[in-house]
């Protein structure tokens, strides 16, 4: 069966996904502000976000069955996107990680971040738990080809984010404890060899972590300029439009990567609070989603696709904020782009079919 539909589901449906219109809807809010007049990057925006939404609604009365037997196509066809990023992909910002197919550009090791877990969960779901040496080493593989391809662009930011995606899952997949102090210890270990193998820019960005004001106008300008604004909008901020530091072309990508620094300055801590309220709330009914589930692929795909969405957004945040260091990954649902946008609720609609997949089994 393609399509699963009960009203129960509907409505359960209706619940996460008002949530998530409404998050999407502050995210253009946000980028009406950090427009600064140019209408063609909002009406884009509009644009990206009403295809998302059609995408959500379509994949959201998938049924499992049907999501489950197209995870290993979608993940080998991301694989050969990935490698044709590295063989003809679009530069920007130093890094190789667009394909430009002229009238549309977008970046495959977005995409990755859904597929990853959806097929990790497909994969678990036909093997016996907990996990035999054979499978455990076929779902790690899985995992660190596209590390690898992401890597190589290079975007260290976001191949680690996609490995840390699959390792949720083989953890909630019963993934031995021993295993994972083991990986902890090598990790450790090995810190001064991965230190050698980063580029010189990565290690930059690591040193201006620690030593913020050691380079204020250069290095440290980004996270330097963001604080100011973090801080300037005190607790209710400075009012929608009103921001100074972006307004003012002090804070650089205020409409991408940060753009959590807009949202701190316009709406201060307490708008800050209200969005993180909401980030929460969409998590936690993920979750409990991924607790009621009936078999191991919703359960995975559930609580895997929520991590993605989470990891996200807690590491622009921890960026924008100066705990890790400043790397290249946007704020889902709020930052100006396409394929997060439609990725991101792509992977919610999968989140919604999985469910509306539990409801069924149980009535």
């Amino acid at each position: 069966m393609l399509f699963a539909n009960t009203n129960q589901a509907r409505r359960d449906g209706i619940t996460l996904n008002s949530l998530l219109f409404l998050y999407t809807f502050v995210g253009l809010m946000l980028m009406l502000s950090a427009s600064e007049g140019n209408m063609y990057m909002v009406i884009k925006q509009c644009i990206h976000a009403a295809l998302a939404i059609v995408v959500l609604l379509l994949v959201q009365r998938m049924s499992c069955e049907h999501l489950q037997k197209v995870a290993m196509l979608l993940y080998i066809s991301t694989i050969i996107l990935l490698i044709l990023v590295l063989l003809f992909g679009h530069t920007g910002k130093g890094a190789q990680r667009w394909l430009d197919l002229r009238y549309i550009r977008f970046e495959p090791s977005e995409i990755m971040k859904v597929v990853l877990p959806l097929t990790l969960a497909s994969c678990v779901q036909n093997q016996e738990l907990p996990l035999s040496p054979l499978a455990l080493l076929q779902n790690l593989l899985l995992i660190i080809i596209p590390f690898v391809l992401v890597a190589k662009q290079p975007d260290l930011g976001t191949a680690t984010i996609i490995f840390s995606i699959g390792l949720f899952t083989l953890i909630m997949a019963g993934l031995p404890f021993k295993l994972i102090r083991y990986g902890i210890t090598a990790f450790v270990a090995l810190s001064p060899v991965s230190w050698t193998l980063l580029h010189d820019y990565q290690k930059q960005r690591i040193i201006t972590l620690l030593l913020p004001k050691q380079d204020v106008s250069g290095s440290g300008y980004h996270i330097t300029q963001s604080k100011i604004a973090i801080g300037s909008g005190g607790f209710f901020g400075k009012g929608w439009f009103r921001g100074t530091q972006s307004h003012l072309q002090f804070l650089p990508e205020h409409n991408t990567d940060f753009i959590f620094a807009l949202l701190a300055e316009e709406f201060g801590f307490f708008g800050c609070c209200l969005l993180f309220i909401l980030f929460l709330w969409i998590l936690v009914k993920c979750f409990s989603y991924s607790m009621q589930a009936q078999s191991h692929f919703t359960r995975l795909a559930c609580a895997g696709i929520a991590f993605a969405f989470g990891i996200c957004t807690f590491i622009n945040v921890a960026m924008v904020t100066g705990l890790i260091p400043v790397v290249g990954i946007p704020l889902p649902l709020v930052s100006y782009g396409g394929t997060t946008m439609l990725v991101t609720l792509f992977g919610f609609g999968i989140i919604n079919a999985c469910r509306a997949h539990t409801r069924l089994f149980d009535s």
